[in-house]
């Protein structure tokens, strides 16, 4: 499974100041409008299931508890 797609939401810190994202140890902080389109996802995302409960993954799969699978998120990033 990809990096992206095992991302958490614990990867992603946000300040007043900025909004940045760990693919390690060393952060990357996000650009305008990218900065508010992250904060904007992490507060309305949800998985396929029925309870629709966000846990922890950034991106929630089909499946409570799992991440999505790389070719749902290859799917979404398409839309």
């Amino acid at each position: 499974m990809s990096t992206i797609a095992r991302l958490q939401v614990d990867n992603v810190d946000r300040t007043e100041e900025q909004v940045s994202i760990r693919f390690g140890a060393v952060p990357i902080v996000l650009p305008p409008p990218l900065d508010s389109l992250m904060v904007e996802w992490i507060d309305t995302r949800r998985g396929n299931t029925l309870l629709a409960a966000p846990g922890t993954w950034l991106f929630p799969g089909r499946h409570p508890g799992k991440p999505i699978s790389d070719s749902g998120l290859a799917l979404q990033l398409r839309g």
